[in-house]
């Protein structure tokens, strides 16, 4: 049972949903604080542009929950990534910016086109683009899907170094 749990523990996806669930409570928490006390709710002119403080504090709150996000990710659940950080992180952002825009659609279609509840419909498109950024951090922003290719084939390898050779 309890290797079981040390298992499940260190499964990459439970890793995952830690990491993108810390990375949310920060999301939320510095949009309460940036709205509230920040910009103490009102608009920011800049220029002859008024930004809203709901869009200035979504701006804030996304960078820092993008940032714990990455942190988390890179350094808990693909540790065994051999991408240079720079470039992990510039992916990372790309995933983050079409995930966004993907949940923006979803959420929309969802809402608007299904009538689906607002919150019910945020909570699906939360489970379903979760898994669609967790599949492409994988694969693109970390590519540890190479590194276990290398791996298998090394191993492989050293197994097929270690066979007795036959007699022909």
């Amino acid at each position: 049972m309890r290797q079981r749990i040390q298992k499940t523990l260190q499964s990459r996806v439970v890793l995952y949903l830690f990491a993108a669930g810390t990375a949310t409570l920060v999301d939320i928490s510095m949009y309460f604080v940036a709205y509230n006390f920040i910009f103490e709710k009102g608009s920011v002119q800049l220029g002859k542009y008024i930004l809203s403080a709901p869009s200035l504090a979504l701006v804030i709150s996304y960078s820092c929950g993008l940032l714990v996000n990455f942190s988390l990710s890179k350094f808990l659940v693909f540790r065994e990534s051999e991408v240079k950080t720079h470039k992990q992180f510039f992916r990372f952002v790309m995933v983050a910016i079409c995930v966004f825009i993907a949940n923006y659609y979803l959420l929309n279609f969802l809402v608007h086109i299904l009538n689906w509840f607002p919150t019910m419909a945020r909570a699906v498109s939360a489970l379903l683009i979760g898994v669609l950024s967790y599949l492409s951090h994988k694969a693109f922003s970390f590519n540890t899907s190479s590194v276990h290719a290398k791996k298998k084939k090394g191993d492989e390898r050293l197994e097929k170094s270690k066979a007795p050779a036959q007699a022909s």
